[in-house]
């Protein structure tokens, strides 16, 4: 074989296993931030409580808050904690966030949301922080 063959063979494979090594080190970091997460949520569901109590008491009258904020946070425990549940088991599979903010002690004085509704977030970023989609 002449030299600039390869060479030129030696630039493709480079280019091809660089690629192969950078898209699993984006699925490593996507795989272990969401079993982070999902242990986090699992542990900390029980936050949802208290966050809730203080939510409803803020928003309607204190009076309301803690029967309601109890209500609330307990079926946000019970989603919050549950959402963990999944991200552990089905961490091997890439998948959106299911809850936001994705932490508990993220936008604290936010209602926590269900369903898919946040973006896939940067390892480290909470979904509150991620740019707002551009609009046509």
């Amino acid at each position: 074989m002449k030299p600039m063959p390869r060479i030129l063979i030696a630039a493709l494979l480079s280019a091809a296993t660089s690629t192969a090594f950078s898209q699993a080190d984006d699925y490593l970091s996507e795989t272990s931030e969401k079993f982070t997460r999902g242990i986090t949520n699992v542990f900390t569901g029980l936050v949802e409580i208290p966050k809730n109590i203080a939510w409803i008491s803020h928003e309607t009258h204190p009076a309301l808050g803690v029967p309601g904020g109890l209500l609330l946070g307990t079926l946000q425990t019970i989603g919050r904690t549950g959402i963990g549940v999944l991200d552990v088991i089905l961490t091997p599979i890439p998948t959106r966030n299911l809850i936001d903010p994705p932490y508990v002690f993220y936008d604290f004085d936010k209602l926590t949301t269900y369903g898919g509704t946040t973006a896939r977030t940067t390892p480290g970023t909470p979904a509150g922080n991620q740019p707002a989609p551009s609009q046509p």
